[in-house]
């Protein structure tokens, strides 16, 4: 079993809650990861398997269009919330499922 941490990055670029939302579905694709994103702190909470890396959290994030930058990362304990893993994180499972080459079992619209 593999040690969960609790990793903040600050987040600047973010003007909207759509921006925090797609920053989550850049995190959540992510292997390891269930990630949460709130726009009015500027913050992206993650909680990340030991093989995640910080840098490949910020390059998600980067790659979205926005800057991050470690705020702390620590165990996670059992007085952390639970990241929810609702629609963003079901987006996310699509999103991996597609791009694991898969698309050639979807039917195609004739």
């Amino acid at each position: 079993m593999t040690d969960i941490r609790r990793i903040e990055l600050a987040v600047t670029g973010m003007t909207c809650r759509m921006c925090s939302a797609h920053i989550e579905l850049k995190l959540n694709t992510l292997p390891g990861v269930r990630a949460s994103a709130d726009f009015p702190s500027a913050t992206a909470t993650v909680d990340a398997d030991s093989t995640v890396r910080v840098a490949d959290l910020c390059a998600a994030i980067e790659d979205a269009g926005y800057q991050a930058e470690l705020r702390s990362d620590r165990p996670r304990t059992a007085e952390d919330v639970e990241i929810p893993g609702g629609p963003v994180k079901r987006i996310a499972g699509l999103a991996r499922f597609f791009s694991r080459g898969r698309r050639s079992q979807v039917p195609q619209r004739a």
